[in-house]
């Protein structure tokens, strides 16, 4: 029982994580400008990834 409470709570945490990492981003509109929130709001450096070989952006 108790490991499939801690699976749920913790669940749950990483579900209200996201959800108020998408609420901190909604009104901005470009990409840059979102990877600047995310990385102040979490703390990490956050890129661009490098476009893959054969594919069009």
């Amino acid at each position: 029982v108790y490991h499939a409470l801690q699976g749920f709570w913790y669940r749950f945490l990483v579900g209200a994580k996201v959800m108020e990492l998408e609420r901190a981003i909604a009104p901005l509109n470009d990409k840059p400008a979102m990877l600047a929130e995310l990385s102040r709001l979490t703390g990490h450096r956050l890129a661009t990834p490098a476009p893959q070989a054969g594919r069009a952006e």
